[in-house]
């Protein structure tokens, strides 16, 4: 029986890709647990595994006392089955083989051996995707309930929660069916948690779509997003021949509209990147025409002053463009017709210097 056993830790450790060490270890603390369990004999548990011979030895040091209060007690008559001649008072070593124990400490080691090694491969598993937060996944669904969907990634199990679900895509997914995300993080308890509203699922979305930009000519240099809604994408070219939103939207939007699929109707804008800061906005701003604008590094904050009959575009259905300008660029955007300046006295636009002014221009971005 012995060598069954250990056969049996070996076959383990293989199909789980395990060290065999750690199995053996996993073992010896679940044959220990059933012991004490099922035999009712606690304290210093002994036991040797030999991956060579396959032997599996037992000592079990117990002290005989009239009645046992501490781990490592035995009474009289529980020691008497092991040692005819020991009395009260005694130490004694019970030395037990696989084959000597009840059908119940089997059953016992077995299942928690399981349930243990289970928790261990979880663990490795675990530990593989926390270095690979934010790379694209697909997966299966598996099972969809009120709160989340369980996602099987092929050797792994991974939670969709609804607060990660693009708005409204809920009832979309079928048991089944395919479905890709991000990798969130993973959590305490181990829990593989994707996402499919963080911008970095749009960033990957890009990447495996447009050669330009998984081959590094084109660079995402900035994403805001309103899940389900609209984003926006920052883009430069490390080529000069190559037109980094051109790339990135295709002829006729071909390469963007699998996206936009995928993120359930997104409407995606891609912008050209500026290392300047006041041409960066302007674009953000969905080509508004700008008169002028005031940045304060200090406070993150920037005051733009665009044309009256542009403010809507600026601003956006439900404040969602000067929303999503300010997440790509990171700076407060505080957007003002001529008019609202004066009234709220914000600033004169008379004082601005001419030299954002003239940056502005020069990319055709105000008159």
């Amino acid at each position: 029986m012995s060598r069954a056993l250990t056969q049996a830790i070996r076959d383990i450790a293989d199909e789980r890709q395990l060290p065999w060490e750690l199995v053996r270890e996993i073992f010896e603390e679940s044959l220990k647990e059933a012991i004490a369990r099922k035999m009712d004999l606690t304290g210093d548990i002994q036991i040797r595994t030999s991956e060579t011979t396959g032997d599996i030895r037992i000592v079990i040091t117990q002290k005989v006392v009239h009645r046992p209060k501490e781990p490592g007690e035995i009474t009289l008559r529980q020691a008497r089955k092991y040692d005819p001649d020991t009395k009260v008072g005694d130490t004694i070593q019970i030395s037990l083989a696989p084959e000597d124990f009840p059908r119940s400490v089997v059953i016992v080691a077995k299942q928690l051996l399981l349930e243990r090694i289970e928790k261990e491969e979880r663990h490795r598993i675990a530990e593989e995707y926390r270095k690979k937060v934010g790379i694209l996944v697909a997966g299966t669904v598996q099972k969809i309930d009120r709160y989340n969907i369980l996602v099987n990634l092929g050797g792994a199990e991974a939670i969709l929660p609804v607060s990660e679900e693009i708005p409204g895509e809920h009832n979309y997914f079928r048991q089944g069916g395919n479905i890709r995300a991000v990798v969130l993080r993973v959590d305490e308890k181990d829990n593989i948690i994707l996402s499919r509203t963080h911008p970095s699922f749009l960033k990957r979305l890009m990447e495996f779509e447009i050669p330009e930009i998984a081959d590094g000519v084109v660079e995402i240099k900035a994403i805001a997003r309103i899940p389900g809604k609209r984003a926006k994408v920052a883009v430069a070219s490390n080529d000069p021949k190559v037109d980094p939103v051109g790339a990135c939207v295709g002829n006729k939007g071909w390469r963007i509209k699998p996206i936009v699929k995928e993120l359930q109707g997104e409407k995606i804008d891609v912008l050209q990147w500026s290392d300047e800061l006041v041409v960066l906005v302007s674009r953000a701003l969905s080509g508004a025409r700008i008169i002028t604008q005031k940045v304060d590094n200090e406070r993150k904050e920037i005051t733009v002053v665009v044309e009256p009959e542009d403010l809507p575009k600026a601003i956006g259905k439900s404040g969602q463009n000067a929303y999503l300008a300010s997440r790509l660029v990171d700076y407060d955007i505080d957007i003002f017709s001529p008019e609202e300046y004066e009234r709220e006295s914000v600033l004169n636009i008379a004082e601005f210097t001419d030299d954002i002014k003239g940056r502005l221009i020069k990319h055709n971005l105000c008159e």
